[in-house]
């Protein structure tokens, strides 16, 4: 039983759960709020604010006291690079990664490098990764206010590899070009899928108040811009569904309006019968708010 913790801007996911074969068995799952301003862009702000709902969510048994946890974060601060690899060993492969990365990164930081595979085997040989190389000093802000909470942090795992996981894991998205959603306050992620590979992640901070008019506009602005960049890579993939995650009703229905005229559903986060649920959440469980929570619990320790 492994517990996956995704800390954003606004709250903290939770999920408990166990993974055997090809079946994910989620026993429990619950949302927090964090305090307005302790987390931005990933990073930790007020480290005695967050600390203090930490506290607040063990002593209410949110969280479980004295357990260890794996850890999801994301942040633009994060660097990701998509890089064609030969075969190697997952050692020299990620000594490849702090080669091609080091070169844009200060010196003066510290790094943890890391990969997630992509695709194994290319046409032309190799394969390809998403290359990932993060701030030591974010990476130990997290287990140290954890730690001062009386939690153990096993990992930290960035967002888009668990997102990356779970949807080669989910049957629905195999050979589908799709965007998912992911909105945090006025922060937007978007991921574009080719036939079901990663190809592009955009984070995007929107100016609007959250579900109003000219939230939308900026929402709709930037997904019009990645069905563009779709195109422009002559992948003849057109983007055929968005999957909206973090959306009310009423935004739903005023994207699926905008993409009408390019022939785009809008979908919610698809579920799967390879993932159990307690009895008593099978209608309630938003998948696409715990992706990056379940995704970290389908990945190798």
């Amino acid at each position: 039983m492994a517990i996956s913790v995704h800390c954003s801007a606004t709250h903290i996911h939770i999920v408990e759960g166990s993974v055997s074969g090809k079946k994910l068995t989620i026993n429990s799952y619950v949302s927090a709020p964090v305090p307005e301003g302790a987390i931005i862009n990933g990073m930790i702000i007020d480290e005695e604010n967050f600390l203090q709902a930490l506290k607040h969510m063990v002593a209410n048994k949110v969280l479980p006291a004295k357990k260890t946890v794996s850890l999801v974060v994301d942040s633009s601060n994060i660097m990701m690079r998509t890089l064609a690899v030969p075969l190697l060993s997952n050692k020299e492969v990620l000594k490849h990664v702090q080669r091609e990365l080091s070169i844009y990164l200060d010196d003066a930081v510290e790094h943890v490098y890391d990969f997630a595979v992509l695709q194994p085997k290319l046409n032309d040989g190799g394969g390809s990764i998403l290359a990932v190389a993060a701030g030591k000093p974010l990476l130990e802000s997290y287990v140290r206010v954890f730690k001062a909470a009386g939690l153990n942090v096993s990992n930290i795992r960035l967002g888009a590899s668990c997102q990356i996981k779970l949807a080669q894991f989910l049957p629905a998205f195999k050979d589908q070009t799709f965007i998912l959603t992911q909105v945090d306050g006025n922060s937007l992620v978007l991921t574009l899928y080719d036939k079901g590979n990663y190809m592009l992640a955009n984070r995007y901070r929107l100016l609007n108040t959250f579900g109003s008019i000219g939230w939308y506009d900026e929402f709709d602005d930037h997904i019009s811009s990645m069905i563009q960049f779709n195109k422009g890579q002559k992948s003849n993939n057109d983007v055929s569904v968005v999957y909206a995650d973090g959306l009310t009703n009423a935004g739903v229905a005023r994207i699926r309006d905008t993409l009408a005229g390019f022939k785009i559903a809008v979908a919610p986060f698809p579920f799967d019968k390879a993932i159990a649920l307690p009895s008593d959440a099978a209608n309630e469980f938003q998948l696409g708010k715990y992706q990056y929570c379940v995704g970290n619990l389908l990945m190798k320790k």
